[in-house]
Parts: C-alpha cells; structure tokens; sequence
C-alpha cells in the first residue's frame, strides 16, 4: 500500500475544560480590595462628619446670636439667647441627666470643665458667668458682649466631639 493514499489516524482536537469561577483573576481580588477599602473609609468618613455636625450647628446659631446683638445691642437679649444656646449644645453632647437638673454654681462649674485643659484666664465662674445666671432675668444690666461671646466660642473649641452610632 502507498502510504501517501492512506487517511491519517489522527485525533480530534481537545479543548481545555472551561474555567470555573473560583479562585478569580487576581484583577478581581484588587477591585474587591478597593471596594472594601472604599466602603471603609465611606464609613469612617461619614462618623466624622457627624461628629462635627453639632459643632457646626452651634457655630451658625452663635454666630446668629451675635449678629442680632450687633444690630439691637441689647445686653439683657444677649444673655437671654446665650443662655438658652449653651443650654442647647449642652443637652446635645451630654446625656441629658448630667446636664439637664444644673442650675447656679454647678451650671457654672459644668461650663468651666470644658475650659479645664484651657489657659485662658476668662471662665464662667467669673462675673461673666454671674450675669447668664441673673441677666436673662432682669430688665436691665450690663455686660461686656465681646467677652463674653470670646469665652463662648473657646468653650465651643473645647467641645468634645459627639460620638454616635450609625445603626
């Protein structure tokens, strides 16, 4: 027999078996590492801006404060607001039983702990203080307004931030 005349006993061609999903492309462990990296810092982002939202919050409304007493100039309205705005802020960062039931000297002295790790010499305990004790009550009285909205605003610094939890 002429061996040119004789068909080849060749195979057929195999195919590889097909690629499972798993274990993936190491391009899809990356994206999963961004992804999970960007949700965390999603996260941590998030806190962040919350805490610092009552801060914000309180800024805006004593800079309200002050802007009204720029206009009217009246000291009793001053003290009125600045009253009720620490008051305010207080039972937003602080449970609202260590804040809530202060009145007077200890109302003071809670203001003055946040000035704690302050060196300013200016605290709620001095006349300042005595007047948002007295002055939202009276009809009449003077203050200085420029101290006493400087030491408002150095206690805003020494706010703690709030912490919550997001669920």
């Amino acid at each position: 027999m002429n061996p040119a005349s004789e068909p080849l006993q060749l195979r057929d061609i195999h195919l590889p078996a097909d690629l499972g999903w798993w274990p993936p492309a190491p391009g899809w462990w990356l994206l999963l590492g961004v992804l999970v990296l960007c949700i965390v810092l999603g996260i941590y982002a998030y806190r962040y801006w919350l805490a610092r939202q009552v801060r914000r919050a309180a800024t805006r409304e004593l800079n309200m404060i002050k802007t009204n007493y720029l206009q009217a100039a009246d000291d009793p309205q001053l003290l009125q607001a600045v009253s009720v705005w620490l008051r305010r802020v207080c039972l937003s960062c602080y449970p609202r039983r260590d804040v809530a039931g202060l009145t007077g000297q200890e109302w003071l002295a809670f203001l003055d702990q946040q000035l704690s790790k302050s060196k300013q010499v200016q605290r709620f305990n001095s006349e300042i203080g005595q007047a948002l004790l007295k002055g939202p009550y009276q009809q009449t009285t003077q203050v200085d307004a420029e101290k006493l909205l400087l030491l408002c605003q150095l206690w805003l610094r020494h706010l703690p931030y709030q912490r919550r939890r997001l669920l």
